[in-house]
């Protein structure tokens, strides 16, 4: 169950690594901060496929019936460095990327599912809820690193009376 930052990060990296190809995952901080944390990563630590995952914002909502949320606004990025400078190389790093980029959401999408089944069985009251934005886009230099892959831009939802009412 997601009930801060801190579970939402474990469970996007646990569902991450569990997708076969992924070799890493980083979360990252925002801003200037971010960008050097990825050129540092690129740099000093890369072995292969990485998936990397931020929180930017935090939107609080009431659902009127007295249920508080908060809604993490995220991204998720599948990224690598192609094995040449070739348009051919791109294009398979590009390939595989998004083939693994659909597939960790499809497990989202699945996990978020499975979660909400089981709180309901619990009887208690909580939602979950994973919507990617409606478009996939391309990256290519990132952090002055020439890499390939993809982001998608994440809304994560989450029952939050836990939160403002501790």
């Amino acid at each position: 169950m997601i009930t801060d930052l801190l579970s939402l990060t474990e469970f996007i990296e646990q569902i991450a690594t569990g997708t076969a190809g992924i070799v890493q995952f980083l979360a990252l901080s925002n801003g200037e901060k971010a960008v050097d944390e990825i050129s540092a990563f690129y740099n000093d630590t890369y072995a292969g496929t990485t998936a990397f995952f931020q929180i930017a914002e935090i939107g609080p909502k009431d659902n009127r019936a007295g249920l508080q949320q908060v809604t993490f606004y995220c991204s998720l990025t599948v990224a690598e460095k192609p094995d040449d400078v070739s348009a051919r190389a791109g294009l398979a790093t590009r390939d595989n990327t998004m083939k693994l980029l659909l597939s960790i959401l499809g497990q989202l999408k699945i996990k978020a599912e499975e979660s909400a089944e089981t709180v309901e069985q619990e009887g208690e009251g909580y939602q979950f809820c994973v919507t990617p934005s409606e478009r996939i886009f391309p990256i290519g230099m990132l952090a002055n690193v020439s890499l390939e892959g993809y982001y998608v831009d994440l809304d994560i939802t989450i029952s939050a009376n836990h939160l403002l009412f501790p």
